[in-house]
């Protein structure tokens, strides 16, 4: 289904609706976790994220099926995307969501949900076009790029911390979370593929 002209406001509102609508009740488990865990804030982290990884297939599945809803489905993605997101990112900043860095802290989630659609969208344009770079790339391994996004988001989160201080946290918080998808997606994605031999 090709989505419809102005898609990518339709998806940028209906997002930020959601992150804002469910803001409370998505950082819920994430705050439950942290407050009845030991060492709470990082093994409510780490379950939190054990709890997405074991949904990893059922909720892309359940996603494909409601994308193909006529008018809207082209949504679907980009909401699911935004509201795993925020159940994080609401849990991790429930009591700061009226602070502003790029965004309000209580819409930042919808970024996910927007770059999942530009994935989506431009992701086989991006991959045609860069097919140089991602077949070099592919050849580091996996392993070896999951290393390198590692130490570049660690030395971003250096710099930035250096350039902005503690004085503006949403605002190096967000620009981190957007360094990590674009790059995260230029090392990890899955390349384009090989037309089969006949």
């Amino acid at each position: 289904m090709t989505p419809p002209r102005g898609a990518l406001l339709i998806v940028a509102a209906l997002a930020a609706l959601l992150s804002a609508a469910l803001w409370v009740p998505l950082g819920e488990p994430l705050r439950y976790l942290r407050a009845t865990l030991p060492a709470g804030a990082f093994l409510g982290s780490v379950a939190l994220s054990v709890i997405l990884f074991v949904l990893r297939r059922p909720l892309p599945a359940a996603a494909k099926r409601l994308a193909r809803a006529p008018r809207l489905g082209f949504v679907v993605p980009s909401l699911l995307a935004t509201a795993l997101f925020a159940l994080s990112w609401a849990g991790s900043h429930g009591d700061r969501a009226s602070e502003t860095g790029l965004l309000p802290q209580l819409v930042f989630p919808a970024v996910s949900g927007l770059f999942a659609f530009a994935v989506a969208r431009y992701g086989p344009a991006v991959q045609r076009r860069g097919a140089r770079y991602f077949r070099a790339r592919d050849r580091l391994g996996a392993r070896i790029r999951f290393v390198l996004l590692i130490a570049l988001t660690t030395t971003v989160s250096y710099q930035l911390g250096r350039m902005l201080g503690v004085s503006d946290k949403a605002l190096t918080e967000q620009l981190l979370v957007l360094v990590g998808m674009v790059a995260g997606y230029l090392l990890l994605a899955p390349g384009p593929q090989k037309a089969p031999r006949p």
